[in-house]
């Protein structure tokens, strides 16, 4: 679909959890755009949930969300074999991206992001979960 110039959305992070890229970072966005040679366009939502609520949580009707799109980012694409370390680093490179985006969100909008999820959150043991599978790689 991609090297067909189709678009595909991808939430590096999971679900709408707490923004932070620094905390929590899957490599598939980053993997796709490797294999691919597409461009990366950041897309950082302000406002989709409150501070304090879980992630599931939709936001009250009325409520008001920033969608803030930032500088597109873009690696060649690379042939097979696409070794684990090359992925990883090219994933650390787009997660940096990717923080300074919604860092830049923030400073431009005024708005935070919602902060930590509370304890128990879904979200939550899934990420200990994949952390406890990334490490036995």
């Amino acid at each position: 679909m991609l090297r067909d110039g189709g678009v595909v959305g991808v939430f590096p992070e999971g679900t709408r959890g707490q923004g932070d890229f620094r905390t929590r970072f899957h490599h598939g966005a980053a993997y796709l755009a490797l294999c691919t040679g597409a461009p990366v366009v950041p897309v950082v939502m302000l406002g989709v949930r409150a501070p304090g609520a879980r992630s599931g949580e939709l936001p009250v009707s009325g409520t008001v969300i920033d969608v803030v799109y930032g500088r597109t980012w873009q690696v060649p694409a690379e042939p097979w074999p696409r070794r684990r370390t090359r992925v990883r680093a090219v994933s650390a490179a787009l997660q940096r991206h990717l923080q300074q985006t919604a860092d830049d969100a923030e400073a431009d909008t005024g708005r935070a992001l919602p902060g930590p999820l509370p304890a128990g959150d879904k979200e939550i043991a899934v990420a200990a979960r994949v952390e406890r599978e990334e490490r036995h790689d």
